[in-house]
């Protein structure tokens, strides 16, 4: 069964992706999917779901409505949130199969970026995230990973990552899903609008 905590970490990585993919889709959009970020990590605060340990930077820029920084506000976003979302203790079934990879569903959403800011971004995380288990194991899967020198080896590693069928998501649960309890509202974060 997916829990609360799993379902709104999942939420964040929703967003996470939106972000990513919000590169060319306007100003607005971008600030609306800030916005339902704002509200999702509000109710996560509130009820103590995740311990993330995000810095009041990231709360900053989170907020900020200036338009003419808008890739490097992304990139910072990113770069942020990152470890935290590679270190958060979520309950898992180590034994299942069906059990996300959810490293590979964030690296998934960065590839959606140009090179140069996956780069930035990739160098961040190697120099504060590089001892995690998860990244290890990366390491193993993905050779290129630890390489991506190139545009050439970003091509490489973006075709791996492409054919990797390894499960991002927990199955088994409703999108829409309301809670039981009725002090824990659901929030639909609608970081990627359906289609």
């Amino acid at each position: 069964m997916k829990t609360i905590t799993r379902k709104y970490y999942e939420e964040i990585l929703d967003c996470y992706d939106a972000i990513c993919s919000s590169n060319g889709e306007g100003i607005l959009k971008y600030f609306e999917i800030k916005n339902n970020l704002i509200l999702l990590l509000k109710k996560i605060n509130q009820y103590n779901l995740l311990n993330l340990n995000l810095s009041h930077e990231f709360y900053s820029l989170l907020e900020t409505k200036d338009e003419k920084s808008i890739d490097e506000e992304r990139e910072k976003l990113l770069q942020s949130i990152y470890p935290s979302l590679l270190n958060v203790s979520i309950e898992k079934n180590h034994f299942s199969t069906n059990e996300p990879n959810y490293l590979i569903s964030l690296e998934k959403s960065l590839i959606k970026l140009p090179f140069k800011t996956y780069s930035n971004i990739n160098d961040h995380i190697l120099k504060t995230a590089s001892d995690s288990y998860p990244l290890k194991f990366h390491y193993q899967k993905f050779e290129t990973f630890s390489t991506l020198n190139t545009e050439k080896d970003y091509t490489l590693y973006k075709k791996e990552l492409e054919k990797d069928k390894s499960a991002i998501r927990f199955v088994g649960f409703p999108k829409n899903r309301t809670v039981l309890n009725s002090n824990l509202l659901t929030l639909n974060s609608n970081c990627h609008n359906e289609k």
